[in-house]
């Protein structure tokens, strides 16, 4: 075998059915190589960056490792945003990619020094002998250290020697973090979590994509009712107690003004399988006087507030939780929320503000009533840029999965990870939430995608602005142009990728046009022409001083 060859192997031991790449001179023996395996389905990207960004979707869809490949040089310099991207948001990816090293050739810098900049981590392949044992070390760190991991690869090692080596397919390795292993807590910090809890007269309890992920609603309903604890979310768990009592929704930005000043009165913090990141605790003002107590899987880590929990508890979060309710079986538990919080909680108002339209032109808000109607069963992706502030505020529906690209605040990821979503999902239905200026940045990635028959439906919200911009340069009395950009017709050009295509700039045509898509046929577009008159309540909030 040739070491590629090997290399090749240990991808597909490793999961490795589904890869996004780019074939170039760094990377073109390993395509070949892997290719040459029958179950694995190469996805070709038309740009570098977006094929990371796949990667990362297909891992947040189901859970695994995200593959992907690039050549050397300059193909790695591509991957810089889509690496941020994903170590922020502690995405496992392994990247494969090529190594020229430093000098000696127009393509060759220090890629090392560049990963490590983009917060992922570097493994570099420089003997025939390691290369197998380097493959699946690199395949560890991505799912211990939850971020992209990039294996660099000599060409000239992959592609000129054969050598005699039968470890690739005969190696067993143990694979901890693959197994959906049950880590039992430590029984003094259980004990001083339940000691916290049983203390607590107003608890909350927050649950994040680690809680969704371990399938434990039920137990949480139980601490909850044991307990008192109001119930929310973090952002990435959106409506996961949808029509319980006591919800109070998403914590964090997003949390509807009610919510917050039943944050406020927190005493502590439950947190099940979230990280409780700087977006979720918006930095130490959603819950200024809360204890907390942290359910995770990781070892220890400070909170997005740079402290650590009052109690953590490392465990999975379903024994943890099970354990919690038989600690406090038999404590004195009191709850001194108002007898009226689940009244407030219902009737918390939603952002129905009359605003003026222009003509032929849509409210976003209610566009995403609509969406919500007609497509109840489908995951779904949200994109960056305001018009996710509306989404992530009326969308009502649990979808699962479910992620938004707001990791590193880019635009641009919402297109590649919805086309990552809808590759793992395979014969589920993709819904991407996506602004125009976002979609433009990767618009070619539409023709990979329907040559796959993905099926997904990306409804575009297009205001033909930059326009997170646009509502910030208004709120400070600034002039509008330089945010304003009526773009190309984005229906002639999905149309000529081979999608299904339509334009809707009136009320009930989204929820038409979805009703007329069958996801079978492949991919459709809806470009949707939406008011620049209407600001969402966050960004009216932030920037225009506004209140509910």
């Amino acid at each position: 075998m040739t070491v590629f060859e090997d290399i090749a192997a240990v991808f597909v031991d490793e999961g490795a059915h589904e890869v996004f790449g780019m074939v170039g001179d760094g990377n073109v023996d390993f395509c070949v190589a892997l290719a040459a395996h029958p179950h694995v389905r190469f996805h070709h990207v038309r740009h570098e960056g977006p094929g990371v960004t796949m990667a990362d979707g297909w891992a947040k869809a189901v859970g695994g490792v995200g593959v992907a490949t690039a050549t050397q040089g300059p193909g790695v310099t591509q991957l810089g945003t889509a690496l941020v991207a994903a170590a922020r948001l502690h995405v496992p990816v392994v990247v494969y990619v090529g190594d020229l090293g430093v000098g000696g050739d127009v393509q060759s810098f220090d890629q090392r020094q560049w990963v490590l900049s983009c917060e992922s981590g570097y493994e570099s392949v420089t003997e025939a002998e390691t290369a197998v044992e380097i493959t699946r070390r690199a395949f560890r760190r991505a799912r211990d250290e939850r971020r992209p991991i990039v294996l660099g690869v000599p060409p000239s090692l992959t592609s000129d020697d054969e050598w005699d080596d039968e470890s690739a397919g005969e190696q067993t390795v143990d694979r901890p973090a693959r197994s959906a292993q049950r880590i039992a807590p430590d029984p003094d910090r259980l004990a001083e979590a339940a000691r916290l809890i049983a203390g607590s007269s107003r608890p909350v309890i927050l649950a994040g994509k680690g809680a969704v992920d371990s399938d434990v609603r039920d137990l949480v309903l139980r601490l909850a009712e044991r307990t008192g604890a109001l119930l929310a979310t973090t952002l990435l768990a959106k409506n996961w107690f949808a029509g319980e009592k006591r919800n109070a929704a998403i914590a964090g930005l997003y949390a509807h003004h009610t919510a917050v000043e039943m944050f406020a009165q927190a005493d502590c913090v439950i947190g099940l399988g979230t990280s409780f990141d700087s977006f979720t605790l918006e930095r130490g003002y959603m819950f200024p006087e809360a204890k907390f107590v942290h359910v995770d899987r990781r070892d220890p880590y400070p909170m997005g507030t740079g402290e650590y929990a009052d109690a953590y508890v490392q465990g999975d979060v379903g024994v943890v939780t099970g354990s919690l309710l038989e600690a406090l079986a038999d404590a004195e538990v009191r709850c001194d929320w108002a007898a009226d919080v689940e009244q407030r909680l219902v009737s918390a108002p939603i952002d129905d503000k009359p605003i003026a339209l222009e003509p032929n032109r849509c409210d976003p808000r209610a566009v995403m009533v609509e969406i919500d109607d007609v497509l109840p069963e489908a995951a779904l992706v949200v994109g960056t840029g305001h018009f996710w502030t509306i989404a992530i505020a009326h969308l009502q529906r649990f979808r699962w999965p479910f992620t938004a690209t707001y990791g590193f605040g880019s635009i641009g990821n919402g297109l590649p990870v919805g086309i990552g979503f809808a590759a793992a999902l395979k014969e589920r239905p993709v819904i991407l939430i996506e602004g125009d200026a976002s979609i433009r940045m990767h618009i070619q990635e539409l023709e990979p995608a329907r040559a796959a028959g993905l099926r997904m439906c990306v409804v575009v919200i297009n205001d033909e602005a930059i326009g997170a911009e646009f509502h910030k340069m208004r709120a400070h009395g600034l002039e509008t142009d330089l945010a304003v950009q009526p773009g190309p017709d984005l229906v002639a050009i999905a149309k000529a990728f081979g999608w299904t295509a339509v334009r809707v700039e009136s009320s009930g045509g989204v929820r038409e046009a979805i009703g007329r898509w069958n996801p079978a046929d492949g991919p459709m577009l809806i470009d949707v022409r939406v008011s620049r008159n209407v600001t969402s309540r966050v960004y009216r909030t932030l920037y225009f001083g506004e209140s509910d």
